[in-house]
Parts: C-alpha cells; sequence; structure tokens
C-alpha cells in the first residue's frame, strides 16, 4: 500500500529515472558532434583532435554520473520504496552482484516511512538479513 509519506519517494524515484533518459540524450548528440567532427570538421588537425577531446570528456563525465551516482541512488530508492510497500527483498532484487547502500536506504526509509524510527530500522535490518547472501555470477 502506498502511504502518503511514500509519494515524493515515488516521485524521486521517477525523477532519477527521466535523469537517466536525459543523459543518455545527451551523450547521443556528444557522439553525433563527435562523428559530424571526424567526418566534416575543417579545422586543421590538431584542432579537430582538441574539439573531439573536448567532446569525449563531457561525454565521459555524464556517463560516469549516469553509471555511478543516479544508478545507485535509483536501486537505494526503489529498495526503499519497495521495503516501505512491503515486498520482499528477494522479490525485488532475486539475483544481486553488489551490495546496495545500506545506510542511504535507511536515510529513505526513516525520512519517507510512517511510524517511529526504531521500529522502522528494526523491520529494515530484518529485511536487510533477508538478503544476506547474493548469488554468485556464473
Amino acid at each position: 500500500m502506498t502511504t502518503l509519506k511514500s509519494i515524493p519517494l515515488k516521485v524521486k524515484i521517477l525523477s532519477l529515472g527521466a535523469e537517466a533518459q536525459i543523459i543518455r540524450i545527451e551523450e547521443a548528440r556528444l557522439d553525433a558532434q563527435i562523428a559530424h567532427c571526424r567526418a566534416r570538421c575543417k579545422a586543421e588537425p590538431f584542432h579537430k583532435e582538441l574539439y573531439i577531446a573536448g567532446f569525449q570528456d563531457q561525454r565521459g563525465e555524464l556517463a560516469g554520473h549516469r553509471k555511478g551516482a543516479v544508478r545507485c541512488e535509483a536501486r537505494d530508492a526503489l529498495l526503499a520504496y519497495c521495503f516501505l510497500r512491503g515486498k520482499r527483498y528477494l522479490a525485488v532484487e532475486p539475483k544481486r552482484f553488489t551490495d546496495p547502500d545500506w545506510k542511504n536506504i535507511e536515510r529513505m526509509v526513516l525520512k519517507y516511512g510512517k511510524g517511529r524510527h526504531q521500529d522502522l530500522k528494526q523491520s529494515l535490518e530484518m529485511w536487510q538479513q533477508s538478503a544476506a547472501n547474493p548469488q554468485k555470477r556464473t
């Protein structure tokens, strides 16, 4: 059941997903600029490579942000949301290869959850223990 307090968490999840989409669009634009510069740029070779390197640096920063900060925050927010909705951990992440940021999840649960903080922490610890053994990659 969605509580009124968990609606902002749902909005956070949706906005993180939208941020990742926007970043992918910008990465594609930079890829197009790189391809255009390689094919049609009339600058001298040295300047041409400087332009391309600048575009590649920007693309790398965007991709790193999307794959690092945005992806991790989205995963943690989704796990906090599923916990607050009463879903089993293994139903949400049947396979995982890295641990989520449990401190960040706890922060979100305490911020968006209803009830006493001590009860929420205790329930989250039990939920976390149910996820103690991740499956290994084969």
